[in-house]
């Protein structure tokens, strides 16, 4: 089985938003696994309601990216989208922290991010966006 996961690249003055979970020490965007019989706007959507209390405005697809989990073995599509939102961003739910973090900081390592994420991150500084 292949798991679906959405996720929103929301940048902002060439900082992209990274979130962590309870007692995490790795960022990651933000997003979730969509569910079976959501599209990935609904999917989109509802994460960050639940993660960020914050409502989406406008998406689009910029990069998928194949992934197998080191220890499970699951396959995972990810989606990424730019996003765009409105609403003040509150952590929720299974989120603790947020962090707007520039790609040098990622990239040098300074702040540990997921495999998946590093990966866009990467994209996004290869096409200027951040």
């Amino acid at each position: 089985m292949i798991i679906r996961r959405v996720g929103a690249l929301i940048i902002k003055n060439k900082r992209i938003l990274l979130v962590a979970g309870k007692g995490s020490k790795i960022f990651w965007t933000p997003g979730g696994k969509a569910n079976k019989n959501e599209t990935h706007r609904q999917a989109l959507k509802r994460e960050l309601m639940e993660e960020l209390s914050i409502k989406l405005t406008k998406m689009k697809m910029h990069f998928l990216l194949l992934t197998t989990h080191p220890k499970t073995g699951n396959k995972k599509r990810n989606y990424y989208y730019l996003a765009e939102y409105v609403g003040a961003i509150r952590p929720n739910n299974e989120i603790e922290r947020i962090k707007w973090c520039n790609a040098a900081e990622i990239l040098s390592g300074k702040i540990g991010v997921s495999e998946p994420a590093k990966k866009t991150i990467i994209d996004l500084k290869n096409k200027n966006l951040l």
